[in-house]
């Protein structure tokens, strides 16, 4: 569903409506005698709003309260744990250096019962020992008696799996999850963890590299509160802390793509909207391009449009109040 409008355009309303959600762009400059890219196309994504959570800490938390950069409101309320300016993207991060450092995210939302989900976060052990042989140094955790879900690294100086990856599933008597033992990754520098999950089949990304998949992925029906470095469990096992930084914290309803995954390890950011439908562009101004502009979709003009067609074509059309739906 193609067409090109050559040579001249002028209209003094134009709008690509397209079935995502609008965002008005006013427009009265060009650049190089065309319209910019980003303000006729794909712009990038606000805040990742299909993640049902997204902490950026990017703003020093007013009192204890993590804002929720997503739509869904899932405030987290921290304690004990301090901001950082030294994030990995968009400014800063939370740091955990005590034993009762945590953030609360509350019961909701409950993912590791959904079928499909992705957890994204970027952390940086600073190589602290909280030592605990099974559950050492917690990313994330959502863990009540015999219903266990987390993500952690092993204490980087024990004997046991030193700087090790660990995400643990266990349902009553049902268990899943992933070990990356490649290296220490307690090793003071950022790293990138990805856990998804698609029905049975989960994967477990390490900076940008799907370092492990499984095929017994299950569903975890805790009670507990979702804990961001830390645990609520009763097993004061459970109860290990993060040592060092957490930034990026997202959870999405769904399994990210590989292409996904890479662009949050590079980028911090989805590199583009998840429907891959360019947002809805509002033009208040009159705009002239020179030159080609090839449209896809559904193109409305109010006010009237002027097209006029290439050299030696002396036709001309004017087209006003009307809708063009291309073929």
């Amino acid at each position: 569903m193609k067409t090109t409008l050559n040579l001249l355009i002028l209209c003094y309303l134009f709008c690509i409506a397209m079935p995502s959600v609008a965002s008005t762009l006013n427009v009265s400059t060009l650049e190089t005698e065309e319209l910019r890219t980003r303000e006729i196309g794909l712009l990038p994504p606000s805040n990742l709003p299909d993640a049902m959570l997204y902490y950026d800490f990017n703003d020093v938390p007013s009192g204890n309260v993590i804002i929720d950069k997503s739509p869904n409101g899932y405030d987290g309320v921290a304690a004990n744990c301090v901001w950082s300016s030294a994030g990995k993207f968009h400014g800063g991060a939370m740091s955990f250096g005590s034993n009762v450092a945590n953030i609360n995210v509350g019961t909701t939302p409950n993912f590791p019962t959904w079928e499909s989900y992705s957890v994204s976060v970027w952390f940086l052990h600073d190589g602290g020992d909280y030592f605990n042989y099974n559950f050492n140094s917690k990313i994330i955790d959502k863990t009540s008696y015999w219903h266990d879900w987390h993500l952690h690294v092993f204490s980087p100086g024990g004997n046991f799996y030193p700087g090790n990856i660990g995400w643990t599933l266990y349902e009553n008597s049902q268990s899943a999850g992933a070990h990356i033992m490649d290296k220490n990754y307690g090793d003071g520098n950022w790293h990138h963890i990805v856990a998804i999950r698609a029905g049975s089949h989960g994967e477990l990304w390490v900076d940008g590299v799907c370092k492990q998949t499984i095929e017994n992925m299950i569903s975890v029906y805790s009670d507990s509160a979702m804990c961001v470095g830390n645990s609520y469990s009763g097993d004061s096992n459970q109860r290990t802390p993060w040592s060092g930084l957490l930034d990026e914290v997202m959870i999405f309803d769904r399994a990210l793509s590989s292409n996904e995954v890479s662009s949050l390890f590079t980028d911090g950011v989805l590199s583009h909207p998840t429907n891959d439908v360019p947002t809805a562009i509002t033009v208040t101004t009159n705009v002239v391009i020179q030159g080609a502009l090839t449209v896809t979709g559904k193109v409305s003009f109010a006010g009237g449009v002027i097209y006029c067609k290439p050299l030696g074509d002396l036709s001309s059309g004017p087209y006003t109040n009307s809708t063009v739906v291309l073929p």
